[in-house]
């Protein structure tokens, strides 16, 4: 077996052959078994999920004030979102419970293409923002 180069990198090239340790007919029956199992396992997980207290369920589509373009869920059970480019500086909390959008304090800056993260504390970081097309903000809120 001859290595051969391929731009800069060698190749090593040797013939395929089979691996396996099983006969074919063995494979095909644990595949066919595998697939059973899981096939019921759907069967009964989907027959005990679809209370949609434990599994949600879907809505008609909502007007917001903006297209929401970053979100966090807060441990709150709230979302803090906030849209993109213009818009950046309109940090909205929207409440699942009551489908209400309500307006936060702005950061006095756009916080559109920002990068987030949650502290060990529970407080949400938001790093960064949108100046423009390849140029952010030094800054950083909680």
């Amino acid at each position: 077996m001859q290595p051969q180069m391929a731009g800069s990198h060698f190749l090593l090239i040797r013939p395929l052959k089979s691996c396996s340790r099983f006969p074919e007919g063995l494979r095909v029956r644990l595949l066919a078994l595998r697939c059973f199992a899981v096939t019921q396992f759907l069967a009964v997980s989907s027959a005990s999920a679809q209370d949609p207290a434990t599994v949600g369920q879907f809505s008609p589509v909502t007007t917001w004030p903006y297209k929401a373009v970053h979100a966090n869920l807060l441990p709150t059970g709230k979302v803090l979102w906030w849209p993109s480019f213009a818009n950046g500086d309109n940090p909205t909390l929207w409440d699942p419970s009551t489908n209400t959008n309500t307006a936060v304090t702005r950061t006095g800056a756009n916080i559109f293409c920002s990068g987030f993260a949650f502290l060990p504390n529970g407080q949400l970081l938001v790093a960064g923002g949108h100046i423009n097309t390849w140029k952010g903000l030094p800054n950083a809120y909680l």
